[in-house]
């Protein structure tokens, strides 16, 4: 009869450990259950974010592709500026070779 209340006794030190086990374990899988729905949370925020900078960097691209056409149309004016700088200088001096022969 002893030997039936000492296994009596282990089984219920046993089974407290596992009532304690269990608790823990439930106590950890909310835990987890809750980081992971933190994590989905931030990852659609990141998704999201990700989105708006893509379409941010693609509008900056254009924008800098489109400076670059200015960019290259304004050293293209001037050239011809200078140009046209260098045969207004060459025309007065035509002139001024002219208006010398005459007088």
């Amino acid at each position: 009869m002893r030997a039936l209340q000492q296994q009596n006794v282990r089984l219920r030190e046993t089974l407290v450990r596992l009532r304690d086990l269990s608790a823990h374990d439930k106590h950890a899988m909310q835990k987890m259950h809750k980081d992971l729905e933190q994590y989905k949370s931030e990852i659609a925020e990141l998704s999201r974010t990700k989105e708006k900078l893509s379409a941010r960097v693609e509008e900056l691209e254009a924008q800098v592709a489109d400076l670059r056409e200015q960019v290259d149309a304004a050293l293209g004016a001037e050239e011809m500026v200078e140009q046209l700088a260098e045969k207004k200088m060459a025309l007065e001096d035509q002139v001024k070779d002219q208006i010398s022969r005459f007088f």
